[in-house]
């Protein structure tokens, strides 16, 4: 067996796109469970003419994401899930602390969180409906990060495009349909300058306040990955997953266009999904790979190389 150079593990490692760890917590009971979590992201920037002469490279070393999670079930019919994060920590020199709350919820599931058929009630810090590139967990990535270039929130206020409200979500028809439908604060007067929000709504972004409202649905063609909070871009399997899903946004009177006007928030986005399983030789046996945080709930499993298109049409 050749010896792997230690430099080269050196390059690995800090090439490496996340490291992620959880435990869950032995507890006295059956009917609460109890995860705790790190995520370590770290990231290495190249910027053409990015040096404050503007003529040289820029490098620079960061912690794209630093995040501390808890979260679990109660009861087989409630779902939590809490977690902070220091985004960008290190990012251009800039090492200030400036963690915030990123989720923060709770779920309950009037008929169970296992099985085929699943309705969740969640409220809280939750995502924006906007693709399911964004319902995809950053550690489980193709990509180096999110692709933000599809689509513009103008002037965006949403913390890592979460934000307060409450929605349906769940999965039907054996695990072939995920579904999400959201209302939430959206754009608010805490989104402008003090004091520019005059009586009679002059110069606000937005004088009615109306909330905003998102959906999203994933029709699984081919196999299921249904059954988690989040989906992944990479599985471990031995069959083939293919996807189609959409999403919508909307807000009324929550944006100013180019001429002043009071205009709505609107966003469009599909995407498809092809997941290729493949055996691992090690682990012969498919159901060995379950681990108790990845059953039908909260945490979902993580594994191999999926090809994933995305198209986002803002309209």
């Amino acid at each position: 067996m050749k010896r792997v150079p230690s430099l080269l593990l050196g390059v690995a490692l800090l090439l490496a796109p996340a490291a992620s760890h959880a435990i869950s917590i032995s507890l006295p009971t059956q009917d609460l469970t109890l995860n705790l979590g790190l995520q370590i992201q770290p990231q290495f920037l190249v910027t053409e003419a990015g040096t404050p002469d503007g003529m040289n490279p820029r490098y620079d070393f960061s912690l794209r994401r630093v995040r501390f999670y808890v979260g679990g079930d109660v009861s087989k019919s409630f779902s939590y899930f809490f977690q902070v994060d220091n985004p960008n920590f290190g990012k251009f020199g800039n090492t200030s602390g400036r963690y915030v709350v990123q989720d923060a919820w709770v779920g309950w599931a009037p008929t169970g969180i296992d099985g085929g058929t699943v309705v969740y009630l969640d409220a809280g810090m939750l995502y924006i409906p906007i693709s399911r590139h964004y319902y995809t967990t950053p550690m489980n990535l193709i990509t180096a990060d999110l692709q933000l270039d599809g689509f513009r929130f103008p002037g965006n206020p949403f913390v890592a495009f979460r934000d307060l409200g409450f929605q349906v979500r769940g999965w039907a028809l054996d695990k072939r349909v995920g579904f999400r439908a959201m209302a939430h604060t959206g754009y608010s007067p805490a989104s402008q300058p003090t004091g520019s929000c005059a009586t009679g709504g002059a110069g606000c972004i937005t004088p009615k306040q109306n909330p905003g409202f998102g959906a999203f649905v994933n029709l699984d063609l081919v196999g299921s990955e249904e059954g988690t909070w989040l989906y992944n871009a990479y599985r471990w399997g031995t069959s083939a997953v293919l996807s189609v899903s959409g999403a919508f946004s909307y807000q009324s009177l929550a944006l100013r266009n180019g001429f002043g006007s009071l205009t709505d928030q609107k966003l469009f986005a599909t995407v498809g999904a092809l997941g290729v399983g493949r055996r691992c030789n090690p682990i012969s046996k498919p159901q060995r790979l379950r681990k108790p945080e990845q059953r039908d709930g909260l945490f979902g499993s993580r594994g191999l190389p999926v090809r994933l298109h995305r198209a986002v049409r803002r309209l």
